[in-house]
């Protein structure tokens, strides 16, 4: 969710009603909602990114200049979309995507996922983005990037090492906080099974 002065802006993984087995929800894509108040919000009719037989995953969102940066995942890629807060225009996706797996090397061989995006603009690049990717071996990292423009990147990771397991390390985001990052994640007890914050 962003917030642009005015308007709350909010990005949902949307599936329809579950499997006949109880299974997972059948995906339907990402949602785009509306609110003036923060509590009452507008879901679009249509899905702003369908579902087309593409593994999608969570979106992040920031907003620069008056313009939301939607980055999502279209597995095994990070994709964007733009759209401009006063409406003047409709989302443009941009057709290529802005990170692939292979760009960052074979810690993130798999996929890379779970984008967490925000903006500084008091540093010397506008847009900074934490990111998942997972090896071939079955262990998951963090890689970390920053932009001018939210399309051309400079990369850097694994940050986490690149050897954890996958159940150390799950739904992260991140923000900044005066001159640090503070960063949250939920994580397994391999000898419990209980999940943490």
């Amino acid at each position: 969710i962003v917030f642009d002065g005015e308007t709350w802006h909010l990005f949902v993984s949307m599936g329809s009603n579950q499997t006949s087995s109880g299974g997972a929800n059948v995906a339907t894509g990402i949602g785009y909602a509306t609110s003036t108040d923060g509590v009452t919000f507008t879901l679009q009719e249509d899905v702003l990114v369908p579902y087309e037989g593409l593994a999608l995953g969570l979106a992040s969102a920031t907003i620069l200049d008056g313009v939301i940066h939607l980055l999502y995942v279209e597995k095994p890629d990070l994709r964007l979309a733009t759209y401009p807060v006063d409406g003047s225009a409709e989302w443009t996706f941009v057709e290529e995507p802005v990170l692939t797996s292979a760009e960052v090397g074979d810690w993130a061989g798999t996929w890379v996922f779970a984008p967490s995006f925000f903006c500084e603009t008091d540093q010397d690049q506008d847009f900074s983005l934490l990111f998942g990717g997972d090896s071939t071996s079955g262990t998951r990292s963090l890689g970390f990037g920053t932009s001018a423009d939210a399309e051309i990147w400079d990369w850097e990771g694994p940050l986490s090492g690149g050897d954890l397991p996958v159940s150390s390390l799950n739904h992260w985001d991140v923000l900044e906080a005066l001159d640090d990052y503070v960063m949250w994640y939920s994580m397994t007890d391999p000898s419990t099974g209980l999940k943490a914050i």
